[in-house]
């Protein structure tokens, strides 16, 4: 989509995309299934115990949709923001099975409909650039009796940069709670361009 001038300092760029059903995904050939389903199986120590899970988190009339903003605030300082998100309705389902009679479906459990956001900003200031963002899944596409450690996914990202002529350094931080997992990571990079095509680097 084009960006649309606000003023001399500001531009704002708008998007949104719709999906009818995004089981249809399409297959290589007719003997390959195109449904999304996850299967997933389970240690047991008897005979009774529920072995297999299918997961179809296809999800149907689904809208993502994205604004973002460029903003001049003086010479050599410009920002950045932009904003984005999808919403849609859970068509699928999560099937359990039992190890007894693995074809028969014993329960069926009803899937949180998608909603989605992220958010994040640019700043650069000279030859000095900080960025960070944030998002949230919720509980989009998740059920209390299959994800029992926890439902919830967020992240956070943060980062600043530097850049003189050929040589740029950076760091970088990312953390994650998915599901109760947790991820934490700091991250170090650098590069010179040394000649046309050719940036050795390091991280």
């Amino acid at each position: 989509t084009p960006k649309f001038e606000l003023g001399k300092t500001t531009k704002i760029q708008l998007g949104v995309s719709y999906i009818p059903d995004s089981s249809n995904t399409g297959a290589g050939s007719l003997s390959t299934q195109s449904n999304g389903i996850d299967t997933v199986e389970l240690d047991a120590t008897d005979s009774t115990t529920t072995s297999k899970f299918d997961i179809d988190r296809s999800v149907k009339n689904a809208f993502s949709g994205g604004v973002s903003i460029e903003h001049n605030i003086s010479d050599g300082v410009d920002l950045k923001i932009a904003v984005t998100g999808e919403c849609g309705k859970a068509a699928g389902s999560v099937k359990q099975y039992n190890r007894a009679d693995p074809a028969t479906v014993t329960a069926t459990h009803k899937l949180s409909d998608l909603r989605a956001y992220n958010a994040g900003a640019v700043l650069n200031i000279g030859n000095f650039a900080f960025a960070g963002s944030a998002g949230t899944l919720g509980k989009s596409l998740t059920t209390a009796e299959f994800h029992k450690t926890g439902r919830k996914t967020n992240y956070y990202t943060a980062a600043a940069a530097y850049n003189q002529g050929p040589f740029t350094a950076s760091v970088g931080m990312f953390k994650s709670n998915h599901f109760k997992n947790s991820v934490d990571s700091i991250s170090f990079a650098t590069s010179y361009q040394l000649a046309p095509g050719f940036k050795p680097y390091a991280s």
